[in-house]
């Protein structure tokens, strides 16, 4: 009898999971196939899609471009090997690259699979909602450490992901070998790093629970070792006192538009003192916009995890300046070529209200998100100055501020631009590189298309 039972029981997981298979190939073939190749939404797909599935940010929004193209890695430079490996370590050069590409492209592929099975595993959402709401229920609390789903609710709301301790040596020598670069070619250069909400003087959860800032610290102290200029925003927050939890959604990593612009007010500052320009810090002040509130709209990426089950959305604010102003907008992977005055920064459609809030992604509203290459011109701004900020996510919110500042910024995402960036250094000739990175991501990715990371800057 108990055997009985339990080859039921088997049986029936056994159904389940080959169901559970089935309908991702189903949705992934329907999505990739039907919807994107073939240009087809009727009934059947619509049902076979169903609501979820696009889950807001983990789906990428930029098209293929062929950057490499207009901006060539040098032939020198082999494009999918990024670790140099020394000779005198391996004798057999070829199979040492072999091995390396193998490694990168396992890599490659198990960072798509999670993110992959999500969008296309039927009723994924829903049955996350489910989970959530029944660990509610029992007070079930607990989240590993550094998993996917590893979020945690502070007391006062907020939520966060501990980050491991990690080597950051190899960024260290990253960065100071392409400010020397940069210096060679006569560019001024400078390292932004953004905080997270954990504050150093949170000491229950800092160097305890995460070690995002001792990631943090460690880095800087060695481009200072390295005499590489680096703007800690996170001195900014303790100098002024700041309560840094405040300065983010309670739902997401990122923070808030408001944050941002407080943010670019430093950077005017260095780039006044350091590098000639004559930003006008008093358009940043608050007095000076009309801020826009959009309620309850915006369910980050960490509240996604827990889902409305857990949490609610947050609030969503956009700031229109007072004072006059003219620009010129390029996103060339979207055919996107117009003027106009500040609100030409936003991409409105990401404020899709029909969509729901797993499918919604606000942040992406300033600057349209996460795109290889912007270009902006301040049409207002005659002052010759060329500023290229290489960036993450972050600075979504911080580029339409930082576009009142000097006549060009450029801005690029190592995550989609496929092209050299050392080219387009040498052909584009900005006077001025800041790159700037959320302090988590010190923790790097390895899963891009051509860069294997983000501190990869071939």
């Amino acid at each position: 009898m108990k055997k009985s039972i339990k080859g039921k029981l088997m049986r029936l997981c056994a159904g389940v999971l080959i169901i559970s298979c089935i309908s991702i190939f189903l949705r992934a073939g329907t999505d990739q196939i039907l919807v994107k190749k073939m240009h087809l939404s009727n009934v059947i797909t619509n049902t076979i899609l169903g609501d979820d599935i696009e889950i807001g940010p983990l789906r990428k929004q930029e098209p293929s471009i062929a950057w490499e193209e207009k901006y060539p890695f040098a032939e020198k430079e082999d494009t999918e090997q990024a670790t140099v490996t020394s000779k005198r370590q391996v004798p057999f050069m070829w199979l040492s690259g072999g091995i390396q590409k193998i490694q990168n492209g396992v890599k490659k592929w198990q960072g798509k699979i999670e993110p992959w099975t999500e969008n296309h595993f039927w009723q994924y959402t829903e049955l996350i909602r489910i989970s959530n709401a029944y660990q509610k229920a029992i007070g079930w609390d607990i989240a590993s450490l550094h998993g996917y789903n590893s979020v945690v609710t502070l007391p006062d709301g907020q939520l966060v992901a501990f980050n491991p301790k990690t080597d950051v040596s190899r960024k260290i020598q990253s960065i100071t070998t392409f400010a020397n670069e940069c210096n060679r070619l006569g560019i001024h250069f400078v390292m932004v790093l953004a905080p997270s909400k954990i504050a150093r003087s949170e000491t229950d959860y800092a160097g305890k629970l995460d070690f995002s800032n001792q990631n943090g610290d460690a880095f800087i102290q060695g481009l200072k070792e390295n005499q590489i200029p680096c703007l800690d925003l996170r001195d900014g927050i303790e100098r002024e006192g700041l309560d840094q939890h405040a300065l983010f959604y309670r739902t997401d990593h990122h923070w808030t538009g408001a944050t941002a612009r407080w943010a670019t007010g430093y950077l005017f500052d260095y780039l006044n003192e350091k590098c000639g320009y004559h930003a006008n810090r008093a358009l940043l002040a608050s007095e000076e916009y009309e801020e826009v509130v959009y309620p309850s709209v915006f369910l980050g990426s960490r509240g996604m995890k827990l889902t409305l089950a857990r949490c609610t959305p947050d609030d969503f604010s956009l700031y229109y300046p007072k004072f006059d102003t003219s620009f010129h907008l390029a996103i060339p992977s979207i055919d996107l070529d117009q003027r106009g005055s500040f609100d030409i920064l936003y991409d409105m459609a990401c404020l899709d209200f029909e969509k729901s809030y797993y499918q919604r992604w606000a942040y992406s509203t300033y600057a349209y998100g996460l795109r290889a290459l912007i270009s902006i011109r301040n049409e207002q701004k005659q002052d010759g100055k060329k500023l290229l900020l290489v960036r993450d996510s972050f600075a979504n919110a911080m580029t339409p501020f930082l576009a009142l500042g000097m006549e060009r910024l450029d801005t690029i995402d190592l995550s989609y631009f496929t092209g050299s960036l050392q080219t387009y250094i040498q052909t584009e000739r900005p006077d001025t590189v800041v790159v700037m990175y959320f302090i988590e991501a010190l923790t790097e990715r390895d899963d891009l298309p051509v860069h294997t990371g983000l501190f990869d800057f071939r």
